[in-house]
């Protein structure tokens, strides 16, 4: 329709730009002249209509071709309006998760900090209960007697915990941490009788007695400690007569075999005394190399039981008599002679009994 009135509009405008007009109303009476050359012009006006016909018909076509043109064009520009909002919004989503994440992130960051200081914390209190603990904890146990005297202990015949192997069980000592400067491990001492010497195999093995008073360490703590080839160990034996006289004698190379070689002694050749009317030392060289003997157990070498006679367990010969010397026998408690008491034959050369003896260890140094 609007393409029809602005056709009549156009062919108005034509005729009066030429300054006819034509009207009639069906009668011939009503006519208006102009002059021929504009009838003419009049009478040309069909053709010249036709083409602006045909001319407004390529005009529609060519305003509905930009008319669809524009509709796609506004489909196109709605579709990225869409697209853009969609991103917009997905932008949007995303910022939101960033910031969620953000927050997560400082979160975990606060309560990695708090871990943090919680360890910290625990460590802190981990190492004052190491430092409180090892505080708290003794000094590791010495060897023998001899570590004990280099760590500062000065308590003379005190009983100290001494563990001479790490494979091995501690066990407690009596120490003499004066004489000659070194630490001594008692293995016998005797004084008084207030102990009974006469025992089977399993005491001397394992020990028996008070190690503030008289006692036997036992035969195979001594094994453990004299048996590693790191040392050399030295045994000095003290002695004392009813009449207040006193002697000692220190061997070299001291040490016994296992009770598989029923603790066999075993000695060095040097051997040094303090004084004597004869050679003290002697007295203990028939028993060198022999097997150890108890009631029980008979492992001389002699027709008798010499354990049982002489009422003490010693490294028994195979003599008849059995000994030399024996400071396991009984203790008589007045100076008689008699081979069956505590007696060391080559002090005095006699078989007179003692009233103290004492038996000591320690590593050649």
């Amino acid at each position: 329709m609007a393409s029809i009135t602005y056709t009549c509009i156009f062919l108005l405008f034509l005729l009066i730009t030429q300054g006819y007009v034509y009207c009639s109303e069906a009668t011939n009476d009503n006519l208006v002249y102009g002059n021929d050359s504009q009838y003419e012009n009049v009478t040309e006006l069909p053709d010249s209509y036709d083409e602006l016909v045909i001319l407004m018909e390529q005009q529609n076509q060519l305003l509905e071709t930009l008319a669809h043109q524009q509709n796609v064009q506004n489909k196109i520009l709605s579709g990225i309006a869409n697209i853009l909002q969609n991103h917009e919004q997905q932008l949007q989503n995303v910022s939101e998760s960033m910031a969620t994440l953000i927050d997560n992130t400082n979160t975990q960051n606060e309560m990695l900090n708090t871990m943090a200081s919680s360890l910290e914390r625990l460590e802190d209190r981990e190492y004052e209960q190491v430092d409180l603990m090892a505080a708290r904890l003794p000094a590791p146990l010495a060897k023998d007697c001899t570590e004990i005297l280099y760590q500062g202990e000065t308590t003379n015949y005190g009983i100290y915990t001494i563990k001479p192997e790490d494979d091995l069980m501690a066990f407690p000592v009596s120490c003499d941490l004066e004489t000659e400067g070194n630490g001594w491990i008692v293995i016998q001492r005797r004084y008084d009788g207030s102990k009974d010497f006469y025992r089977g195999w399993e005491d001397y093995k394992n020990g028996f007695g008070d190690l503030r008073g008289e006692h036997w360490l036992g035969l195979e703590k001594v094994y453990q400690l004299t048996k590693s080839e790191k040392y050399r160990w030295q045994l000095r034996i003290d002695l004392e007569d009813f009449q207040g006289n006193t002697i000692f004698m220190v061997f070299d190379d001291f040490y016994l075999d296992g009770e598989e070689d029923n603790y066999r002694l075993s000695l060095g050749t040097r051997c040094r005394y303090s004084s004597g009317n004869g050679h003290p030392c002697m007295s203990l060289d028939p028993h060198i190399d022999e097997y150890f003997s108890t009631y029980d157990r008979d492992n001389d070498g002699a027709d008798v039981n010499c354990a049982y006679n002489q009422r003490g367990g010693w490294w028994y010969y195979s003599s008849a008599s059995c000994h030399t010397s024996n400071l396991n026998g009984p203790y008589l408690g007045s100076p008689v002679i008699n081979a069956r008491g505590m007696v060391w034959y080559h002090w005095k050369y006699s078989e007179e009994v003692l009233k103290r003896s004492e038996m000591k260890i320690a590593r050649i140094l």
